[in-house]
């Protein structure tokens, strides 16, 4: 999420709003958020569609 700054609080907040979201951490310093989810089948799009909200480019990564 190129950009993100002290934006993290707004970020995070929006992204424990997407159904399916159990436990968000953003990390501005490389630009990440780490996001634990439920087996929901919508919480990806949620979360791309979340981020881009803001105005901040979002890739989903599975660990």
């Amino acid at each position: 999420m190129p950009g993100v700054d002290c934006e993290a609080s707004t970020i995070g907040r929006i992204l424990r709003e997407v159904p399916g979201v159990v436990e968000v951490y953003v990390n501005p310093a490389s630009e990440v958020a780490y996001c634990d989810c439920d087996d929901a089948p919508v919480v990806q799009e949620g979360l791309v569609a979340a981020i881009k909200r803001l105005g901040y480019r979002a890739v989903i990564r599975n660990p």
